[in-house]
């Protein structure tokens, strides 16, 4: 398959030992995975204020994949150059084998404090006591993205 041999693919399945790299030109690396869902305000707020260019550097290209908990029954893809963000939906159901859990994205950026980058992102994750109350709860809540297609479970 073209995209298992993608550099996005590969540093997301290399280890957590490679969880974040710098280079000598300033570039860093940041994987990051969790197998909770994003609660998508929380997530709308990061996309705005901490993956914006500032201070803390910015982020030059990102990919991967991720869950958004208002859309259970969806695996999103993520795909950044610069300040565009596409946040669509993939042709895997959630409830396929094969579909990834929760949060696997890759970002590179310049002077990027991907410590930072990782706390709000942690930030934007459900919590315990929203993950107990379930995806009725989940799919109430507002939700800023784009409307994605309904999926058929046949």
């Amino acid at each position: 398959m073209l995209a298992g041999s993608a550099g996005w693919m590969r540093a997301l399945s290399t280890g957590a030992d490679d969880a974040h790299r710098q280079s000598a030109d300033g570039l860093t690396a940041l994987c990051y995975r969790d197998p909770l869902p994003f609660h998508p305000s929380r997530l709308a707020d990061v996309v705005e204020h901490d993956l914006a260019a500032g201070p803390d550097g910015r982020v030059l290209r990102s990919r991967g994949f991720f869950r958004l908990a208002s859309r259970p029954d969806h695996v999103g893809s993520w795909s950044s150059v610069g300040a565009m963000l596409a946040l669509d939906p993939t042709a895997n159901p959630s409830w396929d084998e094969d579909a990834p859990i929760g949060q696997s994205l890759w970002f590179v950026g310049e002077d990027l404090d991907a410590d930072r980058v990782t706390r709000a992102l942690d930030g934007a994750l459900i919590t315990p006591d929203e993950l107990l109350a379930g995806p009725d709860l989940w799919r109430a809540w507002a939700d800023p993205f784009p409307v994605w297609p309904v999926l058929d479970r046949d």
